[in-house]
């Protein structure tokens, strides 16, 4: 079976020799494309164009896919993280709620929040941000990954424990949850909430910067 460069077939990938050359292959396409052999980042989103052409398959519905969570996790650090976790007390009078699309409406508000933010409108930020705070302490977005922030970083009380009884502890039995065997990866996760738990040390490290370490 032939694959997406010419040269190369499938029996190759269980080949030393030849995964070497395709190493190489790898070396000439990054110079093509002007890339950094010495920058580890820069060289990953080269190998993703790469392994595209190998195994001669379209990657547009990942770019898509990934475009979308990049707007929610977007959102959620410029609006929930500055904006809507900051919001103390109920408004007295709130303007009613954006329509949302309900075949995702965490993308749908996350949309709604960043054209405001591009269009600098403080009144209409405000009024959202009071809106989703709101909606936010009454659990309407529960389940969503923008909504789920970075506790302070308290290091004598690292993990939560609840007792169990005079002499035992254990975790929160709320955040318990059946673990299916003992495989490396939990398929469970949605590409959101990892692409999520991908930012979390960006979340995290903005809301607990001061008492991080400056090696980070």
């Amino acid at each position: 079976m032939n694959l997406g460069i010419p040269g190369f077939t499938w029996s190759d990938l269980h080949d030393y020799d030849r995964l070497r050359d395709l190493s190489a292959e790898f070396d000439r396409f990054l110079a093509e494309r002007g890339g950094n052999a010495s920058d580890l980042i820069d060289k990953a989103r080269h190998l993703g164009a790469f392994l595209v052409r190998l195994f001669d398959t379209d990657d547009s519905a990942i770019r898509e896919r990934a475009a979308r969570d990049a707007e929610v996790a977007r959102f959620k650090k410029e609006f929930v993280q500055r904006r809507v976790a900051k919001v103390t007390g109920a408004a007295e009078a709130l303007v009613p709620g954006p329509d949302l699309d309900p075949t995702d409406p965490e993308l749908s508000l996350a949309r709604i929040a960043n054209a405001l933010l591009d269009a600098n409108d403080k009144e209409q930020l405000d009024a959202l941000a009071q809106w989703a705070a709101n909606e936010w302490k009454r659990g309407a977005f529960r389940g969503w990954t923008s909504f789920r922030l970075p506790k302070p970083l308290v290091f004598d009380k690292l993990v939560a424990t609840e007792p169990e009884d005079e002499i035992r502890f254990g975790g929160p039995h709320e955040e318990f949850r059946r673990r299916d065997a003992f495989h490396l990866t939990d398929p469970r996760m949605t590409p959101r909430q990892i692409a999520d738990e991908s930012h979390y040390c960006i979340y995290c490290h903005e809301r607990n910067k001061d008492s991080c370490s400056k090696g980070f």
